[in-house]
């Protein structure tokens, strides 16, 4: 008797593929909402263990939260950095939060967004940095990262035209005040990114990442020129209350806060900032 080989044929090789690529394109979103929504899980934890820091800070500093190192002296008056500013090089001020709070955080990733883009590197080598007032870089603009924190930062409302002052005491009846979360805001400066366009830990529907610099982190970009407003952002983010909850927010469920640079140009969205 004869035996034979049987062999896929060319049609049903192709079918196999064509069945294959459409259960791929079926399957890759609920693969990228599962990634997206562990990151999330993962930001939350950051963030609950941020707001454990800054109480540890508290218990050890009479209840007191950290300075801001967000703002920078100028003669009388002080201008303000961008809320994510995690380093301040000029001479008058607090330097670092790793001057404040590296007792209680050790790993520079609890720092940092996970759902940013994650070339981070540099935030792990200037974490392990503790300036002091005569310690002086080459490189004098601040270290920005993705998350914004708040305890003691100074801004200005324009819904209440009025200026705000993020939490200085660990009051627990203040529970509604946010100490840290995940940063939505427009282009701090048009040196770094386009002047105008939005930026996002979390990554926009369209749009792209944008920031490459060795002080800024790379955040999730949308251009402003798209047509779109803040609370058209499909986006869902992550905020640390003062009560140590976290809670997802949506752009819609902010309000806009002005930085204190000058201009009042800088536009970052909070989110109940009361």
């Amino acid at each position: 008797m004869r035996s034979s080989k049987k062999a896929f044929t060319l049609i049903e090789l192709l079918v196999t593929i064509s069945i294959i690529m459409i259960l791929l394109s079926i399957l890759m979103p609920t693969l990228n909402n599962a990634r997206m929504a562990a990151r999330r899980l993962i930001s939350a934890d950051n963030l609950n263990f941020i707001g454990k820091a800054v109480n540890f800070y508290g218990m050890d500093h009479s209840e007191r939260c950290p300075p801001t190192v967000a703002y920078m002296g100028q003669g009388n008056a002080k201008t303000g950095l961008s809320p994510t500013t995690l380093i301040n090089v000029e001479f008058k001020g607090p330097r670092s939060v790793k001057q404040y709070l590296g007792t209680y955080i050790e790993d520079a990733k609890v720092m940092t967004c996970p759902s940013a883009p994650r070339d981070d590197d540099y935030i792990k080598s200037v974490w392990g940095q503790v300036l002091n007032k005569s310690h002086y870089l080459p490189n004098p603009d601040p270290t920005l990262g993705t998350y914004s924190f708040y305890w003691n930062y100074i801004g200005y409302l324009p819904i209440r035209k009025g200026y705000c002052r993020g939490i200085t005491r660990l009051d627990r009846f203040r529970t509604a005040l946010p100490l840290a979360g995940c940063t939505l805001g427009k282009t701090p400066n048009a040196y770094q990114w386009y002047d105008g366009d939005y930026i996002s830990c979390e990554r926009f529907k369209k749009g792209g990442s944008i920031g490459n610099y060795s002080n800024v982190s790379r955040m999730w970009n949308r251009m402003a020129s798209y047509g779109i407003s803040k609370d058209e952002l499909k986006i869902r983010l992550n905020a640390l209350y003062v009560d140590g909850s976290v809670q997802t927010f949506g752009s819609a469920e902010t309000q806009a806060m002005k930085v204190l640079n000058g201009k009042l140009s800088d536009d970052y969205y909070v989110p109940v900032f009361r």
